[in-house]
């Protein structure tokens, strides 16, 4: 059948389907043009972030030297604030510098060369920077690393009574404290001399030879630590003009000079793009334009004031983003442009019903949302509350050092100390399930045993557990009820040996475990194949066991939720119990903050990209 155009509201269809398909082309082009232009923003912004996280890193490299590198609690303790948040940057430029390597803009501007050895740079930096700390860490400071070595040296001879020329030992430690403070060559050879003659001094004096040997022992000794301070001060550098801290510099200025670079050569390519992609866009903007002008003047033509009036309405309302401040025009021309207008009043009236009802929906949607998560934080803050804080603990160990990562924002698992009638309680618990339902199970399991070791007095440590297993069945009505939730635990009592340093140590546990260093080796202790609460579970009736040793200072003490042996790998593979004991017995000579950092990276090593599967928490204590 033959189309005809002699109606005018098949002309008007026709017109409007022109018009339709032209605008979605416009539409279309615009679109194309407006992610060219988000594109080459994102890449100089990404270039700007890399600068601005480089000149982040020096600050933070310079807050390090100044302020950590001469305070004696990074060497004790081996943490540095500036460290660990230079660390989080590095990462961050990383991920950049890759991130810049997938824009299509930098492949066609020939600058994958430049962006490759720039990550070779960087790598480089980040090594050399490395390699400045352990550097530091040698050396030390005040009364650690080679400083400290040569100090004790130098009040062993202070406390050597008259056996040592007072003068000359006066005159080693002023050399001493004038290289420190100066870097000069000239206080080496002077300090090296005066040792010489305090060494003659103390051959010349009368007195046994043990005690000469002894004096002449510290003296050399003091000689080493000095001549291998003054080395490691040389390879890094008195300035940053000279060894690794001239390496450093030379490092970093190459990486922003070669960022400069690229930069520049993006932003000139995207000026000329930019330049192109406007003259492109007025040319169809100019087109659009003309054809809407003579597909005007031919609606005009055929169908008359009424289309016109029509066509105009329309696109008052198409140019404004249909605002319900525009309408479609009223049209009284009884014909079939009359029925248009009306159809598309009522198209739009629907456009605005459907818009209205989703911006109500979105919003209450991000209303429940946030109403949830200002929940879960909240709980997370009173579940944080109730968990030792880190005075406490140190207060009991001469340290330690914990893994506590929930699955979701609160946890299933939580660690507990109590201090009672001179006997120290150390819990590590995992409540049934994780998320909400744990972290409530986890603050029932809290407040029971403090009930039961605080309030009710109960000390023994099978005593505990079996109180604890009644308290929970009768807190959760599991008798009468459907209820199956419960916890296993490993505690620790800690009491001292009068007579000697050493402390006994009573183990216990639900299904718990405990490793634990003594002389040298890593042994294990696993607890009685039962839970605390439940229904119905296969060994409820199975007693609990205690283990009870006397171990000495410095042993430390490792406690687990299975969180941490349960976690798959991709392959589908679980870290598994020995897994963790052989990998804690080759860290056992370590101090914990090393253990702690080691254990996590073959931790997250193994786990790779998989989701976190359940709660994890580890905690070790050094007697």
């Amino acid at each position: 059948m033959k189309f005809s155009l002699h109606t005018i509201k098949r002309k008007l269809v026709a017109a409007f389907a022109l018009i339709f398909l032209v605008t979605c082309g416009l539409i279309l082009i615009n679109t194309y043009f407006a992610n060219k232009e988000e594109t080459l923003g994102k890449v100089l912004a990404t270039i700007a972030d890399i600068d601005r996280n480089m000149h982040i890193i020096s600050k933070l490299e310079k807050d390090f030297f100044s302020d950590d590198a001469t305070n004696p609690r990074y060497y004790e303790t081996g943490k540095s604030e500036y460290l660990e948040k230079r660390y989080d940057v590095i990462v961050v430029v990383k991920k950049d510098i890759e991130k810049l390597k997938t824009f299509k803009e930098i492949q066609n501007f020939d600058l994958q060369v430049d962006i490759d050895s720039l990550l070779v740079e960087f790598e480089l930096y980040n090594n050399q920077f490395a390699q400045l700390v352990q550097l530091v860490r040698m050396r030390g400071f005040e009364n650690f690393g080679l400083e400290g070595a040569m100090r004790e040296q130098a009040h062993l001879l202070e406390n050597s009574n008259e056996n040592v020329d007072k003068v000359l030992l006066l005159t080693v430690r002023r050399c001493e404290k004038d290289f420190l403070l100066r870097k000069e060559m000239k206080y080496v050879k002077m300090n090296l001399e005066t040792l010489e003659k305090l060494k003659l001094a103390a051959i010349g004096k009368k007195m046994d030879k043990i005690a000469e040997n002894k004096i002449i022992l510290s003296i050399e000794n003091y000689k080493t630590n000095f001549v291998k301070l003054v080395s490691v001060d040389e390879i890094i550098g008195f300035n940053n003009r000279q060894g690794y801290k001239k390496l450093l510099k030379d490092t970093s200025d190459k990486i922003l000079k070669r960022i400069n670079n690229i930069n520049l050569i993006t932003f000139d390519r995207a000026e000329q793009l930019y330049a192109k992609i406007h003259l492109s866009s007025i040319f169809v903007i100019f087109s659009y334009m003309m054809f809407f002008a003579v597909t005007t003047t031919m609606i005009t033509q055929y169908l008359g004031k009424p289309i016109n009036n029509l066509s105009d309405s329309i696109n008052l309302v198409i140019k404004n983003n249909f605002s319900q401040e525009y309408q479609i025009t009223q049209i009284d021309s009884k014909d079939e442009v009359s029925r248009l207008a009306m159809d598309f009043r009522y198209m739009l009236s629907q456009v605005h019903k459907g818009f209205d009802e989703i911006r109500e929906k979105s919003a209450k949607i991000e209303e429940k949302q946030q109403l949830l998560f200002d929940s879960l934080r909240y709980a997370q803050q009173i579940q944080q509350a109730i968990l030792p804080e880190h005075d406490v603990l140190k207060e009991h160990f001469v340290d330690y050092f914990l893994i506590y990562v929930p699955r979701d924002i609160v946890s299933g698992d939580f660690y507990w100390l109590l201090e009672r009638q001179g006997k120290i309680f150390l819990a590590v618990v995992d409540c049934t399930g994780h998320g909400v339902p744990g972290a409530f199970m986890s603050m029932i399991g809290n407040s029971l045993l403090y009930q039961t070791i605080a309030h009710n007095q109960i000390y023994e440590p099978i005593a505990i557990l079996e109180t604890l297993h009644q308290e929970i069945k009768a807190a959760l009505q599991q008798e009468s009820g459907k209820n199956s939730d419960g916890m296993d635990l490993s505690l620790c009592v800690f009491s001292k040996d009068t007579n000697t340093d050493k402390r006994y140590v009573e183990f216990t546990g639900a299904k718990g475990r405990l490793l634990y260093t003594k002389d040298g080796e890593l042994k294990e202790l696993k607890a009685a194949k039962r839970s605390i609460g439940g229904k119905n579970m296969k060994h409820e009736n199975k007693p609990f066991e205690v283990a009870t040793m006397l171990l000495s200072k410095g042993e430390v003490l490792y406690l687990f939720t299975d969180g941490f042996a349960d976690q798959l790998s991709p392959a589908g593979e679980k870290y598994g119990n020995a897994r963790i004991k052989d990998f804690l017995a080759t860290q056992i000579t370590l101090p914990l903050y090393w253990q702690k950092d080691n254990l996590w990276a073959d931790f997250e090593n193994h786990k790779q990209y998989e989701n976190q599967r359940d709660d994890v928490t580890v905690l070790a204590v050094q007697l």
